[in-house]
């Protein structure tokens, strides 16, 4: 169990015994069950995530021959996930979702078939999982032979490479709501976050752009506007 403690802005414990006592009983088991839940989206699923490295053509070995014995853990790991039923189990709901690609030894047998078009693909200066996605998708005679890899291929370029990206959205989030903003209301927080992610979008209209936008939120009855 986590130790989760409480404190004010000068860094002092300054509730009462009473919240003290509901943040114990209650905050407790949320952040538990939160932190429950991320593993078991992350840490039991590391194995898959690994195995993805398998697309990547860099890591192809040097010499032809080598091609049968390469990969086969990750690829057998990437059809039992792929091909076969998921079924997860939490607090007593359990749900179970159909295979993605169809059958295990199907995909195991695709992905097979694919590694020498994979180290062609390597030969030809397509050295990147996103260079390979992008052939696949230009070759229809490919995706028609390997539609389950070109499946994979683009579920490969869905994961985050670093955690960059969350990081400095949090950092956005923290300049944004400041401890002179704590009444802000969650609705202005986000329109604010999502401003300043766009911000390189905005700089680039002109004056005709901004007034039109104007224009049209004029005329929109109920002012609402998805951004």
């Amino acid at each position: 169990m986590w130790d989760i403690r409480f404190v004010g802005l000068d860094g002092c414990n300054t509730m009462s015994g009473e919240h003290k006592e509901f943040l114990r009983l209650k905050g407790s088991l949320m952040v538990n069950t939160l932190i429950n839940e991320i593993e078991d989206a992350f840490v039991k699923h590391t194995c898959v995530l690994s195995a993805f490295s398998v697309l990547d053509p860099m890591n192809l070995p040097a010499d032809v021959s080598e091609l049968p014995e390469y990969g086969i853990a990750h690829l057998e790991t990437l059809a039992q996930f792929y091909g076969t039923e998921q079924i997860d189990e939490f607090e007593g709901n359990r749900t179970v979702a159909p295979p993605e690609l169809g059958c295990s030894v199907t995909v195991r047998n695709e992905l097979e078939a694919f590694k020498p078009q994979l180290f062609m693909y390597k030969c030809r200066g397509e050295d990147s999982i996103a260079k390979v996605a992008a052939a696949i998708m230009k070759d229809d005679i490919i995706k028609g032979c390997f539609p389950r890899v070109q499946k994979l291929y683009e579920l490969a370029l869905l994961i985050p490479q670093s955690t960059a990206v969350v990081e400095r959205g949090f950092s956005v989030m923290n300049d944004t709501c400041t401890v002179l903003r704590t009444s802000m209301s969650q609705r202005s927080l986000d329109a604010l976050i999502r401003l300043n992610a766009m911000s390189s979008t905005v700089q680039g209209f002109s004056d005709d752009d901004f007034n039109a936008l104007v224009d049209e939120f004029k005329s929109s009855k109920t002012r609402q506007m998805l951004l």
